[in-house]
């Protein structure tokens, strides 16, 4: 039966039914001649080449926050205590360090004067576990952005509320 029409295909020779005809006969040689086939290709519109696909499958660099670097500095100074310390000798450090920190948070309590600040000697690294440095550092920001405000009130006025109003 050949493929496109549907129709039984008798070998003229031997008078046999051919069930899957691939070949044409040939009136000048008396021979059975393959049919060239071209193989299926997909084109190329549909698919893009293993070499293009590795390039655009880059994922783009995760931008950290402040935090998290904030985070990773700590880290990276911590780095040579523990390399080069004993254990003991570390504990007794982040014993001594955890001491002058609240002394410092204490004593800055009752300064009056904004122009002495004191801080423990690791200050960097243990104002990313310490609550109240952690608290005392967004309030600062919440200022800087309610001064920037405020500034912009002075500039331009009673316009711009009106302006926002109506």
């Amino acid at each position: 039966m050949d493929n496109e029409t549907g129709e039984f295909v008798l070998d003229t020779e031997t008078g046999e039914s051919r069930p899957w005809c691939f070949s044409t006969f040939n009136v000048e040689t008396g021979e059975y001649e393959d049919i060239p086939v071209k193989k299926f290709k997909i084109p190329s519109h549909y698919y893009t080449p293993p070499e293009k696909e590795k390039s655009k499958q880059k994922r783009p660099l995760r931008k950290a926050d402040r935090h998290e670097i904030a985070l990773i500095h700590a880290a990276i100074f911590l780095l040579p205590t523990f390399i080069l310390f004993h254990p003991v000798v570390a504990i007794f450090v982040a014993i001594a360090e955890t001491v002058l920190h609240n002394w410092s948070h204490k004593t800055n309590q009752l300064l009056k004067s904004n122009r002495v600040y004191f801080q423990s000697p690791l200050h960097p690294i243990v104002k990313e576990i310490c609550g109240k440095c952690k608290a005392e550092q967004e309030s600062m920001r919440i200022t800087k952005m309610q001064d920037v405000m405020n500034d912009k009130l002075r500039r331009h006025g009673l316009d711009y509320i009106r302006r926002v109003v109506t």
